[in-house]
């Protein structure tokens, strides 16, 4: 009996002692919340900055100066290599990847019913000039003119014997047909858009005369083109060295510069005249064929240096120079 009554005291004293540890931890936890309330609490609050306007206006105008200075140069040195830059940059971004080199030409042609067309570069925004012109120089005037592809290709006629052609396309290629004024035969030329090359101004040499041709030069008079029949009694004793290939006393052999690099010709200057060896026919100016019995013809000309001829049935610009 005894010891169930000291067994009951022990059960209740441990559920005390449980209760009041319990009790214990839960005052040590609401303790520690509330030390960490007030810790926080009394710590000081940063109160903001009180300026004045024109304090607050100092420190912007300060802040504003840091940065130009970092972005925009601060003496005359530095100053021109930043007006460089930008000028080296506006220019980068003009560009547009190709830069044509521009040309002047001239293109003979000899009129015949079956021509091979000559080609003409042209580039987006250049225009090219195409001038008709007869041997002497004169102007022959444009009777009618077509592009095939009139979209890709403008054309104007701002004179009688001009035709001004402007590319709308890159990469394009079309074909022009030109009718000059009382001639039948078509000029072939086709017109070809490129990037590295234009033909800013483009001489189209008729080698013929011009139904409106005025010039009267003696540089020009056409003379006879036939055989010189008698031989012995017409030629000159330097000419009949030149037939030799023999460079008569006060003759000269002239060196000249051809548009095919042909080097099978020879060229002289004596007594007053011009004579070129191995040519088939003169264009321009005309001359006057002395022999043609070694199936290599020489020909006499008034004194010129500019010749346009033709050797094996294609055309030729010979260039004689003056001071050898």
């Amino acid at each position: 009996m005894i010891l169930r009554l000291l067994n009951k005291y022990l059960h209740l004293f441990y559920i005390k002692t449980i209760l009041m540890f319990k009790i214990l931890l839960i005052l040590l936890a609401a303790f520690s919340l509330s030390s960490a309330s007030a810790s926080q609490n009394n710590k000081e609050v940063k109160k903001p900055l009180k300026l004045s306007k024109s304090k607050k206006q100092q420190l912007n105008d300060l802040a504003d100066e840091k940065v130009i200075n970092v972005t925009v140069p601060t003496n005359e040195k530095s100053a021109q290599e930043y007006a460089n830059a930008l000028e080296e940059r506006e220019r980068l971004l003009s560009l547009e990847g190709r830069e044509p080199i521009p040309k002047n030409r001239t293109i003979p042609i000899v009129l015949e019913d079956k021509m091979d067309a000559v080609n003409v570069n042209l580039s987006v925004k250049y225009g090219t000039t195409l001038i008709f012109i007869d041997q002497n120089g004169e102007k022959w005037p444009v009777h009618f003119s077509l592009i095939g592809a009139s979209k890709y290709f403008s054309k104007e006629e701002p004179t009688e014997n001009t035709l001004l052609i402007t590319p709308n396309k890159k990469y394009r290629k079309s074909n022009l047909t030109v009718f000059l004024k009382d001639n039948l035969n078509p000029i072939p030329i086709i017109l070809t858009e490129s990037a590295t090359d234009v033909d800013i101004v483009t001489h189209i040499k008729i080698m013929d005369d011009s139904p409106e041709s005025t010039i009267q030069d003696s540089r020009y008079i056409r003379e006879s083109t036939d055989v010189v029949k008698d031989f012995k009694s017409t030629i000159t004793g330097d000419e009949r060295l030149l037939v030799d290939d023999i460079t008569p006393k006060d003759g000269k052999l002239l060196e000249y510069i051809s548009s095919t690099n042909n080097a099978n010709l020879k060229v002289w200057t004596t007594g007053g005249y011009i004579y070129i060896k191995g040519i088939d026919k003169p264009l321009s100016p005309s001359g006057t064929l002395i022999d043609n019995s070694r199936n290599r013809k020489l020909w006499r000309f008034n004194e010129w240096y500019d010749f346009n001829v033709v050797i094996k049935g294609s055309v030729e610009n010979i260039l004689v120079k003056k001071n050898n």
